[in-house]
C-alpha cells in the first residue's frame, strides 16, 4: 500500500517532538517490545509483538493460538526478565490476534470432474426422468465440463467438432 504523505511513522513522530504525549508512548512501546523481544525464545520472537501497557499490565498480541499458549506459559520468566532491564511490570496479558500485514489470500476454489466423473454424471443426467433433479445434475455436468469435450449418443464423451 502506498503512502500518500511519504513520511512514515517515525517522521509523524518526529514531527510531534520528543515531550509530546503519543511520541513517548510510540518510543516506550518500540522499546518495550525490543526487550521483549531479547526475551521471547526464537520460534516466538515474530509471533508476540507488544499490544499495549498501561501501569505495569502489559499487552501482547500472539499471531496463533499456539504461540499464544506458549507467550501465556511463559509469562512469568518474560516478566521477571522485563523487570530486571528496567521495565515495571505487573502482569502479562496475552490474546490471539492475528497480525493483518501479511493475510493469506483466499485460495481459489478448483472443483474439476475427471473426465470419467463427468462420464457418470452424464450416465445419471440421461436415466433420471424428467425432473428438477435432472435439470440440476445437467447443469452441473456443464459447469464442470470441459468446453472441449461433449456427449455422443451412447454418453460417452468426445471432442467437439468445429
Amino acid at each position: 500500500m502506498a503512502r500518500k504523505s511519504g513520511k512514515t511513522l517515525g517522521g509523524w513522530l518526529e514531527t510531534l517532538g520528543t515531550g509530546h504525549a503519543v511520541a513517548r508512548q510510540a518510543r516506550h512501546l518500540a522499546s518495550l517490545q525490543a526487550r521483549l523481544s531479547a526475551c521471547l525464545p526464537a520460534p516466538l520472537r515474530g509471533q508476540i509483538s507488544v499490544a499495549g501497557e498501561r501501569g505495569g499490565d502489559i499487552l501482547l498480541a500472539a499471531a496463533n493460538g499456539a504461540a499464544g499458549h506458549r507467550a501465556r506459559l511463559s509469562a512469568r520468566s518474560i516478566a521477571a526478565q522485563l523487570r530486571e532491564q528496567g521495565f515495571q511490570v505487573r502482569a502479562i496479558r496475552v490474546v490471539i490476534q492475528p497480525f493483518r500485514d501479511d493475510p493469506a489470500p483466499p485460495r481459489p476454489k478448483r472443483a474439476v470432474l475427471s473426465d470419467e466423473a463427468r462420464r457418470s454424471w452424464l450416465e445419471l443426467a440421461h436415466s433420471l426422468p424428467d425432473s428438477p433433479l435432472a435439470t440440476a445434475v445437467e447443469r452441473l455436468v456443464r459447469h464442470h465440463g470441459r468446453p472441449d469435450l461433449e456427449p455422443d449418443a451412447a454418453g460417452n464423451l468426445v471432442r467437439r467438432r468445429g
